[in-house]
């Protein structure tokens, strides 16, 4: 099921459920399209791949995660 949200209202939630799904998997190497399957695979909801990359690179800016390398177009970052 894909999740309907509004990008400008319910930004924050958005980024608060993918900050909190992020920050359980502390060693895990991702990029934004794994975390979404792995979102998909956990509870049966598509965030956008877009939501997850802000989200990932949020999370780099504050010390929760490190770039490891870029993969097909992709940032893969460990979770710290």
């Amino acid at each position: 099921m894909k999740l309907d949200y509004d990008t400008t209202k319910d930004h924050k939630y958005i980024r608060r459920f993918t900050h909190d799904f992020l920050s359980r998997r502390k060693g895990e190497e991702l990029d934004c399209m794994q975390a979404m399957r792995k979102c998909i695979d956990a509870y049966g909801i598509r965030i956008d791949h877009h939501e997850w990359a802000y989200t990932l690179d949020y999370m780099r800016s504050i010390g929760e995660a490190s770039f490891i390398r870029s993969n097909g177009g992709f940032t893969v970052y460990i979770i710290e």
